[in-house]
């Protein structure tokens, strides 16, 4: 084998990671806001404000990714550079993440070239990749969760100690993100803690090494956390937010179907997903894959099992997934270099082959929407208002101006969880707020007649979907 094909094969891999991580940052800093990143960067800028989750503002998520962005935006900088940064936040986590994919990748295999593929495919697939720029609990604590996947499996090739309380401290920091990782990632380490306890002495390798390090870690985050909850009062509001009106909420969600969301894309990329999906079955039976089977399977199960299947849940399968394909690649290389000595002078060649994958996907990201209307909106809001104003908005579309109810984020579920407040003193949280502005949205429909009336009578369009407080006065005769 040339060393120096090995270089030149890891140089144009190194060039493409690159080039799929800006390509990244495009995205990330052109697509528009969902309703729900609004929810997130509201809360993180409420934070910065020094307002105490639960307590004066009603969040259903755990708190621990707000919380820790809020001092991203507790400056008083342009309101289009504070929203920008939030998106480069999400940005820095993916850039993490393809650290710790190649770092796991390259301990495991010993090889800095399935290393390099590891750290670019698995974060630009399209289906996933769309999704993992925005600024959301789910993707922070994904990325968490799979870094601590990295570290565990670190740990368990070279049995060093120093992985396992950090995975642990990662893996707290995720699930008090959002509850979702108490399935994702807490219920496959149950699992894995289980299932070495009763084939302990058995001489076996541990899915989990040095548990009780990986436990300390994850106490050392999670003690300190519930105790300054408790100091600030947080534990019977948050209780009620984020355990009865979650539960609540999952059962009340309006089932969404995953379907016309894969459709699109399939549609797209159905060679190079089936490539995928063909290395990916590989590499899940292979030595170095089969670690992450687990925790694959169950985060594709949660992804199947919640009622709203939208793509951004089915981030962390589809890292893993393609995780899984880069392993059965290097499985199939390996393999072939073994038996063909023709194939093994040549081998490194075969690890640019996925890259004639990455157009097909990266070309299901580029390009599909714009937030250059939300910038707009966003820069006049800021404009026509003072610090001390009040903006109406479902999801916090302001961002960085206060909100007109407690309850300022509302769904369909959240409306049916809390009916008597969306009935009663909501409106009266309208009315005395005297919001400046109201952001209407397809949600007005569902509000009740009292609520819409009071629009209808109090707030006059603007520009778009953004209204303004005041009155239409008739035409005069002269």
């Amino acid at each position: 084998m040339s060393p120096v094909l090995r270089r030149a094969v890891a140089a144009a891999l190194l060039a493409s990671t690159a080039i799929v991580l800006w390509q990244l940052h495009e995205v990330g800093q052109t697509r528009y806001f969902t309703v729900d990143e609004y929810q997130f960067g509201h809360a993180s800028w409420l934070v910065s404000q020094g307002r105490v989750p639960y307590v004066d503002f009603y969040e259903h998520h755990f708190p621990a990714h707000y919380v820790l962005h809020a001092p991203l935006v507790a400056d008083d900088g342009p309101f289009v550079d504070r929203a920008l940064r939030l998106r480069s936040a999400a940005f820095a986590w993916l850039l993490l993440l393809s650290i710790a994919l190649a770092a796991a990748t390259g301990v495991t295999l010993r090889d800095p070239l399935a290393a390099l593929l590891a750290a670019q495919l698995p974060l630009a697939f399209g289906f996933s990749a769309l999704s993992a720029v925005d600024f959301r609990a789910d993707n922070f604590a994904g990325v968490a969760w799979i870094a601590a996947l990295s570290l565990l499996e670190i740990g368990r090739c070279r049995g060093a100690r120093w992985p396992s309380p950090l995975a642990g401290a990662l893996l707290a920091v995720a699930v008090l993100s959002t509850q979702k990782l108490l399935l994702i990632g807490a219920l496959p380490v149950a699992i894995w803690l289980l299932w070495d306890l009763l084939r302990r002495g058995s001489g076996r390798e541990p899915w989990i090494r040095h548990p009780g390090l990986f436990v300390l870690g994850g106490a050392a985050v999670a003690l300190p956390a519930l105790l300054v909850a408790a100091a600030l009062g947080m534990l019977g509001p948050g209780y009620e937010a984020t355990v009865r009106h979650a539960f609540g909420h999952e059962a009340l969600y309006p089932s969404v179907d995953l379907w016309p969301f894969v459709r699109p894309f399939l549609n797209e990329t159905a060679v190079s997903t089936a490539l995928l999906a063909g290395f990916a079955a590989v590499g899940a039976f292979s030595r170095s894959g089969r670690f992450y089977l687990l925790p694959f399977a169950v985060a594709l199960a949660v992804g199947l099992w919640i009622r709203g299947r939208f793509p951004y849940n089915y981030f962390v399968p589809c890292v893993l997934g393609v995780l899984l394909a880069v392993r059965g690649h290097a499985a199939v290389v390996g393999t072939l270099a073994a038996r063909l000595p023709r194939v093994a002078r040549l081998s490194p060649l075969l690890y640019l082959l996925p890259l004639a994958l990455l157009p097909d996907q990266l070309g299901f990201v580029k390009g599909r929407t714009s937030n250059d209307h939300q910038l707009h909106v966003l820069a006049k809001i800021e404009r026509f208002s003072a610090p001390g104003d009040v903006v109406i908005d479902d999801a916090g579309g302001a961002l960085f101006r206060d909100h007109a109810s407690h309850t300022w984020y509302h769904g369909p579920a959240h409306r049916a969880v809390m009916a008597e407040h969306f009935a009663g003193r909501y409106l009266a949280e309208l009315r005395e707020s005297r919001a400046l502005f109201w952001i209407r949205d397809f949600r007005l429909r569902k509000l009740p007649d009292e609520v819409r009336r009071y629009f209808r009578e109090h707030y006059v369009r603007a520009d778009g979907w953004l209204y303004a407080l005041g009155f239409v006065v008739p035409a005069g005769d002269d």
